[in-house]
C-alpha cells in the first residue's frame, strides 16, 4: 500500500504530540496547534488539492513556534556560555527574517496576474490537469491563443475527460480561424456531457451552437 509509510509516520508524530501534551512539554503545543487547525479540512477521505498553500497559513504558526523553541534550546546548549550568544541569536533571526521577506516578495510576484500564478503552479505540478486548464483560461483572456491551445492540450493529455479544457481548446482554435478543428473539439466535449450543451455554449460565447444541438439530438 503506497500510503502506508506516510500513515505510519503521521501516526508516530501524533503519538509523540499526545505524549508531549500529557507531560506538558512546550514543544508539543506547536505540533498540536498545527494538527488541530488542519483537522477540520483533513481526513482519511482524499481531497483534490491537498497541497493548497492557504491551508498552511494558520497551522504554520505552530510549526514556527516549534522551530524557534527547539532552535533556541539547541543553540543555547551549544553556545550558552558565550557572552555574545544573545546578540548572535538576534542577528541570526534578523537574517532569517530578511530571507523570508525576500521569498514572500518573490511569491507575491507570482500572484501578480492570473497567468503568472497558474503558470507557476503548472510548472511546479506538471501532472495537475486543472492547473493547465486554468492557465489556458488566463491565456485566452489575454488573447494569447497559441499558448492557450498548448496549455489546453497539455491538460487533456493528462485528463482526457476534462470538459472545460475541451471548451478552451475549441475557443483557442476558433480564434485562430481553425473552425473545423474547433468544432471537433467542442463535439468531443459535448459527447462527454451531452446534457449540458446549453451551459457549454453559453460559457464558450455561443461557440458552434448548431454543432451542440446536432450532437445532443443524435444522442
Amino acid at each position: 500500500m503506497e500510503a502506508l509509510p506516510y500513515i505510519l509516520a503521521l501516526a508516530a508524530v501524533l503519538a509523540l504530540t499526545a505524549r508531549g501534551l500529557w507531560r506538558r512539554q512546550p514543544w508539543a503545543l506547536g505540533l498540536a496547534w498545527c494538527f488541530l487547525i488542519l483537522a477540520p479540512s483533513s481526513s482519511f477521505l482524499a481531497i483534490r488539492d491537498p497541497a493548497f498553500e492557504h491551508r498552511m497559513y494558520a497551522p504554520l504558526a505552530g510549526l514556527i513556534f516549534l522551530g524557534v523553541l527547539l532552535g533556541y534550546r539547541i543553540l543555547h546548549r551549544i553556545f550558552g556560555g558565550w557572552r555574545g550568544f544573545g546578540a548572535a541569536a538576534l542577528a541570526g533571526v534578523a537574517g532569517m527574517t530578511m530571507v523570508l521577506v525576500g521569498l514572500t516578495l518573490a511569491r507575491n510576484a507570482d500572484y501578480g496576474s492570473e497567468v503568472s500564478i497558474w503558470r507557476d503552479t503548472a510548472e511546479k505540478r506538471p501532472e495537475n490537469a486543472r492547473a493547465w486548464f486554468a492557465l489556458s483560461s488566463g491565456l485566452l483572456r489575454k488573447k494569447k491563443v497559441l499558448d492557450a491551445e498548448k496549455a489546453a492540450r497539455r491538460a487533456l493529455a493528462i485528463q482526457e475527460d476534462l470538459s472545460d479544457a475541451w471548451i478552451n481548446l475549441a475557443m483557442a482554435l476558433k480564434e485562430q480561424s481553425r473552425f473545423q478543428e474547433s468544432s471537433l473539439a467542442l463535439e468531443e466535449c459535448l459527447q462527454m456531457t451531452p446534457d449540458d450543451y446549453l451551459i457549454h455554449c453559453k460559457r464558450s460565447g455561443g461557440l458552434y451552437a448548431s454543432s451542440a444541438i446536432q450532437v445532443t439530438s443524435v444522442g
